[in-house]
């Protein structure tokens, strides 16, 4: 049975959801500390390196240092598109700055048939663009369609105590990003109960 997320070498994994959802995951709360993938160009390989072996992600490279700024702004900008998408005050405002990093990409999406009749999509590139504008277009498309397709009525942020997560809640009886969440929310409401009652 598929667990709905699961921690991999040191790496996020959740195959339920989206592309961009899973880019969000490469910062998250470990129990102890938040870990961030994307604080070293070593650590940002690796994190790809996983996900491309578990989830069938984008390919892996090792990011200099103008591409790892790229991507984690590009997180961060995916990250306040959810928040505001969760919020419902997503503004025009809003979307400017992811625009301008879409509009820098150089790309146009291209259907791809593989070997098995499995359709995907490829990036057709002009001479400017890198393997970071590949992984930053694939992960802007997904959230574009995380944020405006289905998903975007069932986009949840995760309330559990340091979690940064956000989840695509599939079961209505679902409130964290996993049942680790769940816990640890159970145990702080316990401990805050007995601290008030005392």
């Amino acid at each position: 049975m598929t667990r709905a997320q699961e921690i991999d070498d040191g790496v996020l994994l959740r195959p339920f959801e989206s592309l961009a959802t899973n880019f969000l995951s490469s910062r998250y709360y470990n129990g102890r500390q938040i870990v961030d993938l994307l604080d070293t160009a070593e650590q940002a390989e690796h994190w790809m390196r996983v996900l491309r072996a578990a989830l069938s992600g984008p390919s892996p490279f090792l990011p200099d240092k103008t591409q790892l700024d790229h991507l984690r702004v590009n997180r961060f900008q995916i990250e306040a598109l959810y928040e505001k998408t969760v919020d419902e005050t997503l503004d025009d405002p809003d979307v400017v700055a992811f625009n301008d990093t879409l509009g820098a990409l150089h790309f146009s999406p291209r259907l791809r048939v593989g070997g098995t009749g499995s359709v995907d999509i490829s990036w057709l590139r002009s001479d400017t663009a890198d393997v970071a504008s590949d992984l930053i277009a694939a992960v802007s498309v997904a959230a574009i369609d995380t944020i405006t397709g289905p998903r975007s009525r069932l986009l949840r942020r995760c309330h559990a105590p340091r979690c940064v997560l956000y989840f695509t809640q599939f079961d209505s009886r679902q409130h964290w990003c996993s049942n680790v969440c769940g816990n640890r929310a159970r145990v702080a409401r316990a401990s805050e109960n007995k601290r008030r009652s005392t």
